[in-house]
């Protein structure tokens, strides 16, 4: 029973990381459709199709993983949890960039611009380390 729960933990970890790439791929697709300068129609109909259900599915995914708790999980949780924390982070930050202020001058847009890269850098990070993560526990489980 224990090991089928740290199974289905596992699964749901994994599951909700590959939710979060997807997310952030949906919201660099955005960021990218945005800045061509995309039809608004097109880009409300991007948003809706994909940005959001990416959202959705995360939440989700998060909310099943908090209410099957398991401590042989919690350095993976807890990188989750960053990653998480960084794709909010970069998600208010994109939208910051997406709908600038009609008073910002081109310095502080640009210093945003910055600011998004690194958060985006930072993602990244995490999600390496994620893997890594995974690609031990994963070898150790081998090799037991």
């Amino acid at each position: 029973m224990k090991a089928d729960q740290s199974q289905v933990q596992g699964m749901l970890l994994e599951a909700l990381s590959r939710a979060l790439e997807h997310h952030t791929w949906a919201l660099a697709e955005y960021q990218d459709q945005t800045q061509a300068g995309c039809d608004n129609d097109d880009l409300e109909q991007f948003k809706v199709a994909v940005v959001e259900p990416a959202v959705r599915d995360c939440e989700r995914l998060r909310s099943l993983t908090q209410n099957n708790p398991d401590p042989i999980y919690e350095a993976e949780r807890s990188l989750i949890e960053q990653l998480e924390e960084c794709h909010q982070e970069n998600l208010k930050t994109f939208r910051e960039l997406a709908q600038p202020r009609k008073s910002m001058l081109l310095k502080e847009f640009a210093t945003l611009a910055e600011k998004a890269t690194a958060v985006q850098a930072k993602c990244q990070e995490i999600r390496l380390a994620l893997r890594k993560h995974r690609k031990e526990r994963t070898l150790v489980a081998i090799l037991s």
